[in-house]
């Protein structure tokens, strides 16, 4: 059995406000992301610093390319619940004019 809600609400609000949280989430903590593209480990020059040194390298390299996905992913959503938002709040505003238009036929 479904069960149908009586009506739909949506807090057009509240979605732009987590597109906004989303779209800032990075910009608090980018500057430790930041100092990480720059830093190559100077460990020695001997064999077991070299190999440190490459597995340091390859493991920033990882975290900055799952940093860069997340970013990507995050503007993505941002994006999209803006648009959703953009989008509930014109439907609501042309059904209230719809309504109004029949409540009340006469010109304006």
């Amino acid at each position: 059995m479904m069960i149908v809600p009586d009506e739909t609400r949506v807090d057009v609000r509240r979605l732009q406000d987590i597109a906004a949280s989303l779209g800032v989430l990075f910009d608090d903590h980018a500057q430790h992301f930041e100092g990480l593209y720059g830093y190559t480990p100077e460990l020695g020059d001997f064999e077991a610093a070299r190999w440190l040194g490459d597995v340091v390298t390859g493991r920033r390299d990882t975290v900055l390319a799952h940093v860069a996905y997340l970013r990507r992913t995050l503007a993505e959503i941002h994006a999209a619940l803006g648009q959703i938002a953009d989008e509930f709040d014109e439907t609501d505003a042309a059904n209230a004019a719809a309504v109004a238009y029949v409540e009340d036929p006469s010109p304006r």
